[in-house]
């Protein structure tokens, strides 16, 4: 779901995240935090980590890569 006057988001920035997110799970991330591993970070956080946004603009930006882009 697009926030209305949300701007779609550039596939530049899609490609760069879901790069950055592959990275994370070919050094054996896992994808989401799978709990009682303390300070372990999932897939999400560390991509926000690299690229310096939140870990829910991480998923936004998932989200919108596959449905504005298709990748």
């Amino acid at each position: 779901m697009t926030r209305i006057g949300a701007p779609v988001l550039s596939r530049e920035k899609a490609e760069q995240t879901i790069s950055v997110f592959n990275d994370c799970l070919e050094e054996g991330i896992a994808p989401t935090s799978l709990g009682g591993r303390s300070g372990e970070k999932s897939a999400i956080q560390e991509t926000a980590r690299r690229l310096g946004i939140s870990n829910s603009t991480v998923r936004h930006r998932l989200e919108s890569a596959k449905n504005h882009h298709g990748l």
